[in-house]
């Protein structure tokens, strides 16, 4: 398994765009092919900061969603949300 985690500091002037512009990308990831978790979440201890989880089956599963629409358009939009670029973390487990 494959488990991504995207930090995201969110301009909080567009707190509420980021979190429906979040929500769309977890709706059709879900759907994706090797998905076994998406969602996000917002830090209960810092404003403003949402964390990505993604568990995928494999690296196949990985690499078809890093081509769908949905994902092209976040990664070519997510800035436009945010105070800093996002930071992505990658861990395999052997589950």
């Amino acid at each position: 398994m494959i488990i991504i985690n995207v930090h995201c500091d969110v301009d909080p002037a567009r707190r509420e765009e980021f979190m429906d512009f979040a929500e769309d990308l977890v709706t059709k990831s879900r759907q994706d092919a090797g998905n076994l978790f998406y969602s996000y979440f917002e830090d209960a201890l810092v404003p403003n900061h949402f964390l990505i989880v993604e568990h995928w089956q494999d690296q196949k599963a990985v690499d078809a969603h890093n081509q769908t629409p949905h994902l092209q358009t976040f990664l070519k939009t997510a800035n436009t949300y945010l105070t800093h670029d996002f930071d992505i973390q990658v861990s395999h487990t052997d589950n």
